[in-house]
């Protein structure tokens, strides 16, 4: 489940490659709080992918990714 700071086209890249990939605006949660969307990912057994490190402590490590941005 990618969250709402990363492009809603990545989960439509992420499945070219054979990657399970949903953005949180396609299911109905572009403006849900991070505790909903947590619950949802809990519920529905899946990873959060997001760009926010604070929602890594609210989520736990194994339900949350954290994308570091890379600047040169």
């Amino acid at each position: 489940m990618l969250d709402q700071g990363l492009p809603r086209s990545t989960p439509r890249h992420l499945q070219q490659l054979g990657i399970q990939a949903t953005h949180v605006a396609d299911i109905g949660l572009s403006r849900a709080n991070d505790s909903r969307i947590i619950d949802q990912a809990r519920s529905d057994g899946t990873t959060i992918v997001t760009l926010v490190r604070a929602r890594l402590k609210r989520a736990q490590a194994h339900y949350a990714a954290w994308l570091a941005e890379q600047r040169r």
